[in-house]
């Protein structure tokens, strides 16, 4: 048995995506928000993916910043709409879009199978995890397939031309990815049941998970943070 332990352990990675709806529960003071968006941030400085730092910085900031520019500037009442929802709820789901983007990003469908193996979680759950994860990204990967092929016919669908042509997008793009996705469910649903998920038979792995002091550093830190913020 070969052990390659990763930097965070999906432990971690589950207890700080599972720890976001607690927190948007409790109305904490901006100086703990802006703690705790570090905080989550800082994981992915051992996947050292420093851009979705840089890109989760940036977002955040906007958000604050036009959250401060409502109650200065007038705006027009959908616009408002539209500022109001991007600066105050999905402010509000940035620590479950940080750790759910960590999560997708360095977790591999062998560490799910093996860590949920060794929590003793249902068969259902662990198949459906494991296709789950694996179908997010081969539809991401068929998206960006689709949008290659319609270029090189000569057919550009950048963010604006979607906007201003929803029916073309629709037909060239959303219809090819619908027909593409029910292939690609079975087919992964055929590979997860072709490993032995769910046999019933004692299952070994090829490596070794186990929580090491960063993970456990990590649990204090937010378990300070967050009892902080509650009592503050």
């Amino acid at each position: 048995m070969v052990s390659k332990q990763p930097a965070i352990d999906l432990r971690t990675k589950l207890i700080f995506l599972l720890a976001t709806p607690q927190l948007i529960l409790f109305n904490i003071p901006f100086w703990i928000e802006i703690i705790l968006v570090l905080l989550y941030l800082s994981l992915f400085l051992f996947s050292r993916d420093y851009k979705w730092i840089i890109f989760f910085l940036v977002v955040y900031s906007l958000q604050v910043l036009v959250f401060n520019l409502l109650g200065q500037v007038s705006f027009h009442p959908f616009l408002l709409f539209i500022l109001s929802f991007l600066s105050i709820g999905l402010r509000q789901m940035i620590l479950s879009i940080i750790a759910g983007a960590f999560l997708l990003k360095t977790t591999a469908i062998s560490e799910w199978t093996a860590t949920l193996t060794k929590l003793k979680a249902p068969k259902g759950l662990k198949i459906g995890l494991a296709v789950l994860t694996r179908f997010i990204i081969t539809v991401i990967h068929d998206f960006n397939r689709i949008r290659q092929a319609l270029l090189v016919r000569g057919i550009d669908f950048s963010p604006k031309r979607v906007l201003t042509h929803p029916v073309n997008a629709f037909e060239y793009l959303i219809i090819p990815l619908l027909m593409n996705t029910s292939f690609t469910a079975r087919d992964l649903t055929i590979a997860a049941l072709t490993k032995g998920l769910d046999s019933k038979a004692q299952q070994t792995s090829y490596r070794t998970y186990t929580l090491s002091g960063i993970d456990y550093s990590y649990w204090l830190a937010l378990a300070v943070v967050t009892i902080g913020g509650i009592l503050a």
